[in-house]
């Protein structure tokens, strides 16, 4: 039964089965519960940017858990300018305009924006059709999405377009070899030779400064014609609103998290152990610091009692990465590669733990992971950096290091070890943040509102 009347798209850059990062969970969890409560809802996402198949875009219809999914499939590095299209894709937009004159829905809820690029907001728009922007990292304003540089330094959206220029060429080896041995020199030398297209050219980097101020006019115009922005971190926000957008366009609203699909076992009390069981569970990925815990675990001292650090990730989608990972650990018995798990087991595997530790290196806004671990009653370990420590408050509910700080992280599991009833004190404080029913009926509240 249709619930209202309503019809919604809702839009992303990926979408499960085969990814399984924040958005991605975030954006099915969201299309599962208005299923469930009797709304009529389409998905329409990137499932292939490397497609081999013969036309410029080729898209399939699927269900996946009672949601209908479209998946779409293009070959990016084959595009004339694929700098361009990653983030103005015409294919697309001619696609989604079709697309959304044969559904016609009353709302267009799109998430991020990533890889679908902003033709899908140009398409709703130029159909006078109500647009809620979800927010969930940077990719309006940064290129790299994560504001984070190859080098591993954080950045603060630079006013100097060049900079962004040669943050993206230093994603090549020769480049991120020149800034870090010149200690800066060689960044601050090519910038102003950047602001030159074919000065640019000659170096071999692309973009130029000129492509990435067009980028980031192009990009915040379009967020500008949402109706409603949504943003699940004050962090993320105050960032954007510092870039131009309306205040009261941009809305703090904390992600919900959605428990129905849990196994709970009967008698799943947390199980009890004399070793301080840490946890990490998400991507394995650079950006997501996993090499800082498992330096930082390697540098504890068991004198009151020992420590196991289970590990809990897909091994293969960054294999390199991977690699790098196991070769820290250098065959430390106490460090496990528990590899994916099916996310209804989320509350099992915690229960299994005494912390979770998110030792992220960008600016995480709302990980779902934190949310759950403290749904369980798990204390958190995370950096102070972001979005992060709107969630874990320091002494109360977990432990805060500076980021990308490993001896800090060793200090603070350090005392987990060393001082008595101290997970015990911050497990007492770990409670839900936020649950998807709270979070939905604002969502509606919303969406009737821009549909009226």
């Amino acid at each position: 039964m249709n619930n209202n009347g309503l019809r919604i798209l809702i839009a992303v850059h990926h979408f499960p089965p085969n990814y399984s990062a924040g958005a991605e969970v975030y954006t099915f969890r969201l299309a599962s519960w208005l299923v469930r409560h009797g709304y009529e809802v389409e998905v329409v996402c990137v499932e292939s940017i490397t497609h081999e198949g013969d036309s410029e875009l080729e898209y399939e219809r699927e269900s996946y858990e009672d949601i209908p999914v479209w998946r779409l499939y293009f070959n990016l590095a084959r595009a004339s300018d694929p700098f361009r299209q990653s983030f103005d894709n015409p294919a697309i937009g001619k696609w989604f305009a079709g697309f959304l004159q044969r559904v016609c829905p009353d709302i267009v809820h799109i998430n991020s924006c990533y890889l679908l690029s902003v033709s899908t907001i140009a398409a709703t728009k130029q159909q006078s059709l109500p647009l809620i922007v979800t927010l969930h990292d940077f990719w309006f304003v940064c290129p790299r999405i994560t504001l984070l540089k190859p080098t591993g330094a954080l950045c603060t959206v630079p006013e100097n377009v060049a900079e962004c220029a040669w943050c993206l060429a230093t994603g090549k080896r020769r480049f991120r070899w020149l800034e870090i041995v010149s200690r800066g020199v060689a960044g601050a030398v090519a910038q102003r030779l950047l602001v030159s297209p074919p000065v640019a050219r000659l170096l071999g980097i692309q973009p130029d400064a000129s492509e990435i101020a067009d980028r980031r006019e192009l990009l915040l115009n379009a967020l500008k014609q949402a109706d409603i922005i949504l943003s699940p971190s004050e962090f993320l926000r105050d960032i954007f609103i510092r870039q131009g957008i309306d205040p009261a366009k941009i809305l703090y609203s904390r992600l919900g998290l959605d428990t129905s699909h849990w196994i709970i076992p009967s008698g799943s009390a947390p199980e009890v152990s004399e070793d301080l069981r840490i946890i990490y569970i998400g991507q394995l990925a650079p950006h997501k610091g996993v090499h800082l815990l498992i330096e930082a675990f390697n540098r504890l001292a068991f004198s009151s009692r020992r420590a196991q650090l289970k590990i809990y990730g897909d091994l293969n989608v960054f294999s390199d990465y991977a690699r790098s990972l196991r070769k820290t650990a250098d065959g430390n018995s106490a460090v496990q590669f528990a590899g994916r798990f099916d996310n209804r087991r989320v509350a099992e595997i915690l229960n299994k733990a005494d912390v979770l530790v998110a030792p992220s290196i960008w600016y995480e806004n709302s990980p779902i992971a934190i949310m759950e671990a403290l749904t369980t009653g798990t204390p958190v370990v995370t950096a102070n950096l972001g979005g992060m420590p709107e969630l874990v408050q320091h002494n109360v509910n977990g432990l805060l290091f500076e980021a990308g700080n490993m001896n800090d992280l060793a200090n603070q599991l350090q005392r987990l070890l060393d001082e008595p009833g101290l997970v015990a004190a911050l497990a007492s404080n770990a409670h839900a943040v936020r649950m998807i029913d709270d979070e939905m009926a604002q969502i509606l509240s919303l969406y009737e509102s821009v549909r009226r």
